[in-house]
């Protein structure tokens, strides 16, 4: 079926060569489709128009001529694509005075397509996200299938990792293994960084004895925090997790830090020296608030205060007396255990920290090869050495205390190597190195040493990579990879942890089980103050739901909004849940992409829920979701939902988040509200209880009491979390001064911030917490380590006694505070990875008041920015001032920056550069980011333009005089349409709209060096910023067709009869969408503030409907068609008629005020002519229903004037029906104005007596529609073709303003400052009146009002042009000769009637068809004809074909019954190609006018109408071929989808096939396809059609329509095929067998191709406003190179001769040539080296085109047909 077999794939996702997200997308080998593929780079957002298809427009035709009408279809009711051949007879004169491309709309195909057709074609070839193959881990199914409890919620399930780190834990002594571990910081960390980050992957160290402070191990949680880092690494490293550097030293022995009470009571017993048991029971208390009881070692500072003096000797003095207790201690310790407690007990007492991890780390793991290694370094004879004669060796042996404690030390040293370690890890994974000693230890200044070490780095490093690699592999075999899958279980593991402690909360489970086993179809909504304890309760909701509903198996969909990357924005959590819902059901069909589709694909996927297993989501937090796209206005939130389905959201209630208002007007029934009650004491109790039992704790009654009490003056759970935090860490044995609580949440989070600051030092804590709150969106930890690492001023304050050789923060400060503050903060997604941020805000607003006071706000930003730019990384050293005053500078080892990671974008650096930048400094700002091309591209690619846009609005906020910012700012925004549509048009964009801007850094040059291709016009052709345009408005998806303003000025309202159904708000201040009421009816038409502005008024179809700020629906009054105005004080009344009756209605609510009927008039009111009304305070003025007489509605009367006639009923012959079109009431309520279509001329009447006052004589060429007046009436104006009009009223003046780039629709201006403009192309439009317009300079010559048509010469220099120069008279042209290069005309000829065709014949000669129905040589030096042809062509004659190297000229007989060959050089028939004998010559059935004949002149193909296809062999003059319409079905193909192979060698035609439909074998489908015929061969090849996409389309044919109908075909080369499809979808065949090759997706909308047979590559045109895109393709590898989305809409495009550039023309009144080039690519012809051709002046003589010779008959012509006459049709 020629669907292309394996080669082929059904619809995807567009797959995008550009950088991915973090490991989201894939970086671009080279530049392709829109995705940069060619192939799968889905169309989205479209409508459905070309020129060869004409646009339904409910705007009345401008334009001198007329076309037909196609009434749209509303596919809301209708799914039916009803297809039409629109064929327009022609008479003899229409030819001549029509271009060949008015012409073709004459013959191609005209489709009205339903909205719901263009609804999918929107959404066409966009498909779930990517899922991976089923995977299985122990304990869970993986498997995305319905059964899957990770699909289904189950909250008990047991989730696998997710994390992909590597996370590995380094052990060794301290003093022995220094110039390793750091030698490891500089060159091997940095090194395995960058590598994890090129394979995806984080990569951290835990390095516990580098860089300690002193103090650090005051409280003895050292160790402990140690075993916590060693399982966290053990449980979320990919591969290695363990590394020991154990060389010739044992470690540190020391006391435990607590002793269970019965241990420590047999112990002690042992101890037979009193001062020893007095020092122990010193210092080790009973705690009693630990379960069971313990005893804990006291904190050193507590009984010698001088340990964490910042005198250094009086600390020296502490730390000795310490040393000497804890050696007494701990000899004590360890001999009474020896003595008294079993052996593995005893172990506890005297086994070193370091063996202690390794026994954790390596010992106990049952197959360490793949996680652990040993870097085993020995110095040779060592042990044999006397430590009196070298000094350091104590640091590299055990030698401390006495010869039988480090004998002790070596002996269990050896027994750890030799009999533990050695034997369990494989031989591999031991690196054993032996070195010589030398004075100074490990001496990386020696030669032998510096080499060691360089090769157990390098070693290191390898090892390290190898099972780095080996992890990755094992993890990708049966690791859960799946996205849809891995959101599950971030949501499920969440859930877990706030449930672990749950208590309480009844009430509140009581009222959702209730809702979960009602019939309601409305969402459960669970709303609060910040920490009242909401998301606890959907997790615990998510928990015990299917334990409620009984005898079903419920499936829970469950996400905590903004606590992972897809979570956080609405697109992301739409497509999460929509495909798990499928999931769930076994459901698939192709998802949306656009997010208006997407939120009705969700509401959708709903109904598959079923009675045996209904659905429940929760969605909590609301108010976490990013505001982009208006997310927060939750239009996306379902107003009902089916009886199996219950939906749970929860929000906070504060108006600032936008939910709950929004939901407050979504829905009014109070039981659709929980309002989370506060705490009972009971319930407090409990949980108290409870958190306490799992924690191994209890209080004393006393200290019970005071938490208790304390949580009564505040029943909040986070008030209750932080006191309990406080209270579970206080001992029985604390007195009452240190069991002190807050009362308020702030004040506790402040105690807390203070204990943090005196325990881990005031700058540490207040730096670390400063970086993280003042982070755009969170921090991870490895980032924030970095951070830290560069900042000075906490590094000397740490290094106040020690200065570690590397200059970085210690590892082990950042883990002990994270463990200090880890119940408030949260991981969460940002940019692709998992950040640690502020769960509450509480906490954001009290860090922020602490750390980011404007005083070090500076700094901690500038901090951020210069890490996320790298601007220390990569080896570059920071300097510095230590606490000494000495300067130097050092590497600080922090992780690389660039902005591409491998095949990812680095998106931390992208999204949080500049927001840090724009906090600190302009200059910066602008170098680094929004003036660094490099920058700017790699965002828009990586993200998209709207983010550059926020860099921008806030930069300029804050920089409100930096002209760069505006300027640059403001291009970006009239471009962000073509950055949407393609990102990589960046460069080609700023080119054109910032060409002759001077900024301060040369942005220009750096888009010059773009290093991918781009389309480049030789001029500039696109709207300049800096203008009085100054927002570009996009959201709708089809055109704007009315807009408002309200009456601050402020706010824009605009709707669109998109498929989205979408009226939206605009901040115009800002220039962005405030709120999005979309979908609430169909086809809204008009919008208007009423009722003082409070109410948004929106004509739909059926109903005016009320809208509410909120969203909420005011009211709604039924609309019975007619006529509507907006009236009354504050436009407070609604006037419609209808027929001859008058309703008003209060616009506060809806009611009905006034009814008037005029039954008694002959008249009745106008239908639909919306502009032929107006209203004010007092008054409507209105017409009749045929708007030749007008009558006054006055609101306090409540009475009509009577019928007054303006214009004459009776039709005159050869007059126009003037008929009343456009009227406007002037503010002062004295006189008003009417206007009509056809001379515009305004007459202006008295509005009381309703006489005429005066006539202002119009503009002919205005089409009166949509008028305005300003409030104080002195200006008029409203929208024209493509400009604003504007009457100033008092002078009697016409001007025009505001160009745009397509047709108007409508206009409304504020106090004549704003202006807000509604076009075609989508885009709302916001003008300063008051700034002056900004002119385009290089541009090349407007050659008159509208190019016709136009031809390239062979040499691409220059083109024959012809152009009209009166837009009021089609017949006024003039033929030139343009050179493109020197951009002006060379030649230039009038002709006396205008012709129909032109060829090119050589270098100076054209042939043309005139409207005397001949062909006549031109020669274009003399614009003198010199040559005409004998006999006459068809007056349907819209093509000839002339022989390549111009000899012969082959087209149609007059009759168009054969076929003639003319000789150019003397201008006679040299044959005519007769029919066959067997088709017989009839009138009624001639050829079509279109034929066919190929580059190398051997084959003809035409097609008569109604009948066969016939091939003739030209060398013969005979029929080698008849394809008949009984072989194929073709009648009402159209003719244009046909095409012969340059060689003759392969005919292709459209024909008619049929497929079965969707879920019925009897029904068929007809689609537009094509045979591929083989002349050659004499046979078909094949019947094209791709059918794989058309079933995938029938998917969803009880939604949406689609087909795969082609459009137009083109011979490629000599072995493929190019056609176009219904579906905006390119498709590539192999033309010798019909397989399909490939899809080239990308356009939106209806495209043309054009190209040359032997050029490099083909373009391709979607001419609809909506997309307005070129794109060029690349032949030989079918990528898109290159796409540029215009402003102006093109007229028409050609190629240039040598394939490689093309020209295209612009729309009137500007009518120019535009030369396209491929720029990045050095293969186009330089138009300046091509020959000058035309030298010397111009003139412009007649040309006398119709001369009345023209038409004597020729009596020795051989063409014998009688001629066409329009009655043979």
């Amino acid at each position: 079926m020629g669907s292309g077999g394996s080669k082929t794939v059904p619809p995807k996702r567009p797959e995008d060569n550009r950088v991915p997200t973090n490991g989201s997308s894939t970086l671009a080998q080279n530049k392709t489709s829109l995705s940069k593929t060619g192939i799968k780079a889905g169309p989205t957002n479209t409508s459905s128009t070309t020129d060869s298809k004409p646009k339904t427009d409910s705007k009345t035709n401008k334009d001198s001529s007329t076309t037909d009408s196609k009434p749209k279809t509303d596919s809301k009711t209708n799914n039916d694509s009803t297809k039409t051949d629109n064929k327009t007879p022609v008479n003899n004169k229409t030819v001549a005075a029509t271009s060949p491309e008015s012409v073709e709309t004459k013959t191609k195909k005209s489709v009205s397509k339903s909205k719901s057709e263009q609804l999918f074609q929107r959404g066409v070839s966009k498909t779930m996200m990517k899922m991976s193959r089923e995977k299985t881990i122990p304990r869970v199914s993986l498997s995305k299938t319905g059964t899957s409890p990770i699909l289904t919620g189950n909250i008990n399930t047991d989730i696998p990792s997710t994390s992909k780190i590597v996370r590995i834990f380094t052990s060794s002594t301290f003093t022995d293994t220094m110039h390793e571990r750091n030698t490891w910081m500089r060159e091997a960390y940095p090194a395995l960084r960058s590598y994890c980050q090129t394979r995806g992957y984080e990569f951290q160290v835990v390095d516990m004895r580098w860089g300690i402070r002193d103090d650090a191990a005051d409280d003895h949680t050292t160790f402990d925090l140690c075993m916590t880092e060693l399982r966290l690494c053990q449980q979320l490293s990919t591969g290695p997790n363990f590394i020991s550097l154990l060389a010739n030293k044992y470690g540190y022995r020391s006391p435990p830090r607590t002793i269970a009470v019965e241990e420590f009571q047999i112990l002690l017993a042992g101890v037979e020296k009193e001062e020893i048991k007095a020092l122990l029971t010193k210092w080790y208390l009973r705690d009693d608030n630990a379960v069971p009881p313990e005893y804990v070692l006291q904190p050193i500072s507590k009984y010698i205060p001088n340990r964490l003096s910042k005198d250094k000797d009086l600390q020296n003095e502490a730390k000795d007396e310490w040393n000497e207790d804890e050696c007494d201690m701990q000899d004590a310790l360890e001999a009474s255990a020896r003595a008294n407690l079993p052996t593995q007990a005893a172990e506890k007492y005297y086994v070193s920290i370091t063996e202690k991890e390794i026994q954790k780390g390596m010992l106990d793991v049952s197959n360490p090869a793949p996680h652990c290694l040993w870097f085993w370094r020995k110095i040779d004879g060592i042990e044999d050495m006397d430590g009196s004669k070298h000094k350091l060796l104590r640091r590299y042996i055990d030698l401390s205390g006495q010869d039988e404690y480090w004998q002790e030390s070596r002996r269990l040293l050896r027994v750890l190597e030799d009999s533990k370690m050695e034997p369990h890890l494989p031989a591999d994974n031991i690196h054993k190195t032996t070195v010589n000693w030398t004075e100074n230890g490990i001496d990386p200044d020696n030669d032998v040493h510096q080499k060691y070490l360089k090769t157990m780095t390098e070693n290191f490093i390898k090892e390290m990579i190898r099972l780095i690699d080996h992890g990755i592999k094992q993890r990708s075999d049966t690791e859960l990879t799946d996205p849809l899958m891995l959101e599950c279980c971030q949501h499920i593991r969440f859930c877990q942890q706030k449930c672990e402690n749950f208590c309480g909360r009844a009430k509140s489970l009581d009222k959702i089980k209730q809702y979960l086993t009602s019939d309601s179809t409305k969402p459960l909504i669970i709303h609060g103050t910040s920490g009242c304890g909401k998301t606890s309760l959907m997790a615990m909701t998510a928990k015990l739901a299917p334990t409620w509903i009984s005898n079903t198996q419920p499936a829970v969909v469950l996400r905590f909004i903004g606590t992972t990357p897809d979570s956080s924005n609405i697109n992301g959590l739409l497509i999460s849940v929509i495909n798990q819902i499928k999931a769930i059901y076994n459901q698939s069909s192709l998802n949306p992409e656009s997010l208006q589709e997407l939120s009705k694909e969700f509401e959708f996927v709903l109904s598959f829920a079923k009675p045996a297993q209904p659905l429940i989501i929760l969605l909590d937090s609301l108010d976490q979701i990013d505001i982009s796209y208006n997310a927060r206005s939750l239009f996306w939130l379902p107003r009902t939902i089916g009886k199996h389905v219950k939906l749970i959201v929860s929000t906070l209630e504060d108006e600032e988040f936008e939910c709950f208002p929004k939901l407050k007007a979504m829905f009014k029934d109070e039981d659709n509200f929980w309002l989370v009650p506060e705490l009972k004491a009971s319930d407090a109790e409990g949980i108290i209880q409870q958190w306490l039992k799992s924690r191994n704790r209890t209080l004393t009654p006393t200290q019970l009491d005071i938490l208790n009490k304390c949580v009564y003056h505040c029943p909040l759970p986070l008030f209750l979390k932080l006191s309990f935090e406080s209270a579970q860490r206080w001992h029985s044995y604390w007195d009452k001064s240190e069991t002190v609580l807050n009362k308020t949440i702030r004040s506790s989070i402040d105690s807390l911030f203070s204990k943090l600051e005196t325990k881990h030092g005031e700058i540490f804590v207040s730096r670390t917490l400063g970086y993280l709150t003042a982070s755009r969106n969170g921090l991870s930890e490895s980032e924030l380590e970095d951070v830290l690492s560069c900042d000075d001023e906490v590094l000397n304050d740490l290094y106040q006694f020690w200065v570690p050789p590397v200059r970085r923060l210690p590892p082990l400060l950042l883990v002990r505070l994270k463990a200090e503050i880890q119940q408030y903060i949260v991981e969460r997604g940002a940019d692709g990875i998992r950040v640690l941020y502020w769960y509450h805000r509480q906490f954001i607003e009290a860090a922020k008041a602490r750390y980011c006071k404007p005083n070090v706000s500076v700094k901690i930003n500038k901090g951020l920015a210069d890490f996320f730019d790298g601007r220390w990384a990569d080896g570059k050293k920071k300097p510095y001032v230590d606490k000494k005053k000495k300067s130097g500078e050092s590497d600080r080892h922090v992780s690389s920056q660039p902005l591409v990671h491998g095949k990812t974008y680095n998106q931390r650096r992208l999204n949080n550069s500049p927001y840090h930048r724009t906090k600190v400094d302009a200059l910066e700002l602008k170098n680094e980011c929004l003036l660094n091309f490099e920058f700017l591209q790699a965002k828009v690619v990586a993200s998209s333009v709207r983010p550059i846009l926020d860099d921008f609005a806030f930069a300029r906020k804050v920089f409100p005089k930096d002209s760069d910012l505006e300027t640059v700012g403001a291009a970006i925004e009239m471009s962000q349409g073509a950055l949407l549509y393609d990102p990589f048009q960046l460069a080609p964009q700023l080119l054109d709209r910032l060409a002759g801007e001077k900024l301060s850094i040369d942005l220009l040059r750096q888009c010059e060096k773009c290093n991918v291709p781009f389309l480049a016009p030789d001029q500039e052709v696109l709207m300049k910023p800096g203008g009085q345009l100054i927002y570009c408005l996009t959201g709708h998806q089809g055109p704007i067709l009315s807009v408002d303003i309200k009456q601050n000025g402020k706010v824009a309202v605009s709707c669109s009869d998109d498929d989205e159904d979408s009226v939206k708000t605009w901040d115009l201040i800002e220039g962005k969408l405030l709120k999005s009421y979309d979908g609430i009816k169909l086809n809204p038409t008009q919008v208007r503030y009423v009722c003082n502005d409070r109410h948004v008024l929106v004509d739909y179809a059926d109903d005016y409907i009320a809208i509410q700020q909120s969203g909420e629906i005011a009211f709604s009054i039924d609309n019975l068609g007619g006529q509507s105005a907006v009236g009354g004080k504050n436009k407070s009344l609604l006037a419609t008629f209808c027929d001859d009756t008058v309703d008003v209605y209060n616009m506060e609510n809806g009611d009905n005020v006034a009814t008037v009927e005029v039954s008694e008039s002959k008249l009745i009111f106008c239908m639909d002519m919306p502009s032929a009304i107006a209203a004010s305070e007092n008054y409507v003025v209105l017409t009749d229903s045929d708007q030749h007489y007008f009558t006054v509605y006055n609101f306090p009367k409540r009475n009509l004037t009577n019928w007054v006639q303006v214009f004459s009923t009776e039709q005159t012959s050869g007059q126009p029906n003037l008929t009343i079109d456009a009227i406007v009431i002037i503010p002062d309520e004295q006189r008003f104005i009417l206007s009509n279509v056809r001379d515009n001329d305004l007459l202006i009447y008295d509005i009381k007596t309703l006489d005429k006052l005066k006539t202002i004589k119009g503009y002919r060429m205005d089409f009166a529609q949509n008028y305005r007046i300003t409030a104080t009436g002195n200006f008029l104006y409203f929208p024209g073709e493509i400009e604003v009009v504007v009457w100033n009223l008092k002078k009697e003046q016409r001007s025009c303003i505001l160009p745009h780039p397509g047709p108007l629709r409508d206009v409304i201006c504020w106090s004549w400052k704003t202006m807000v403009t509604a076009t075609d192309d989508t885009t709302v439009r916001v003008w300063d009146l008051e700034r002056k317009e900004k002119e385009t300079k290089n541009q090349s010559l407007v050659l008159g009002h509208v190019i016709r048509h136009f031809v390239p010469m062979k040499n691409p220099r220059y083109a024959v042009v012809m152009v009209q120069t009166d837009r009021t008279d089609a017949e006024r042209v003039n033929l030139q000769v343009y050179d493109i290069h020197a951009k002006k005309v060379v030649r230039e000829g009038t002709p006396n009637a205008p012709p129909g065709v032109i060829k090119i014949l050589n270098e100076k000669h054209i042939a043309v068809v005139t409207s005397s129905r001949k062909i006549k040589t031109i020669n274009l030096d003399t614009m003198k004809v010199d040559k005409v042809f004998e006999g006459d062509l068809s007056a349907y004659t819209v093509d000839i074909h002339v022989k390549s190297d111009g000899s012969e000229i082959l087209t149609q007989t007059r009759g168009r019954q054969r076929f003639k060959i003319y000789n150019t050089a003397t201008g006679k028939s040299r044959a005519i190609i007769q029919r066959p004998s067997n088709v017989k010559t009839d009138k009624k059935s001639p050829f079509e006018e279109i034929f066919y004949v190929n580059k190398g002149w051997t084959l003809l193909a035409g097609r008569i109408s109604g009948g066969a296809w016939l091939l003739y062999d030209i060398s013969t003059l005979q029929c080698v071929r008849t394809i008949s319409p009984t072989e194929y079905d073709y009648s009402d193909v159209p003719i244009e989808k046909a095409c012969l192979s340059g060689d003759g060698q392969t005919f292709v035609f459209g024909v008619n096939s049929y497929v079965d439909s969707s879920g019925s074998s009897q029904e068929k489908y007809k689609l537009a396809s094509f045979v591929v015929w083989s002349h050659k061969e004499n046979r078909r090849v094949t019947l094209c059609e791709d059918r794989e996409y058309q079933n995938h389309y029938f998917e969803v044919a009880n939604r949406k329509g689609i087909d795969v109908s082609v459009d137009e075909i083109h011979v490629l080369d000599d072995n493929r095929l190019l056609t176009v499809h219904d579906d905006f979808i390119l498709r590539v065949w192999d033309r010798n067998t019909g397989e399909l090759l490939k899809r080239l997706e990308g356009h939106r909308s209806a495209v043309q191709v054009f190209l040359k047979d032997d050029g490099p590559y083909f373009f391709s045109y979607a001419t609809y406003e909506e997309e307005n895109a070129i794109r060029v393709w690349d032949k030989a590898t079918l990528e898109c190179l290159a796409s540029y989305r215009l402003d102006h809409t093109v007229v028409s495009s050609r190629i240039c001769e040598d394939g490689k550039q093309f020209i295209a023309s612009s729309k009137s009144p500007n009518a120019r040539l535009v030369h396209w080039r491929v720029e990045g690519v050095d293969n186009s012809t330089s138009l300046a080296s091509c020959p000058m051709l035309f030298k010397g002046s111009v003139s412009n003589p007649a040309l006398s085109l119709e001369v009345d010779e023209d038409y004597v008959i020729n009596e020795n012509d051989m063409d014998t047909d009688e001629e066409e006459s329009d009655d043979d049709d």
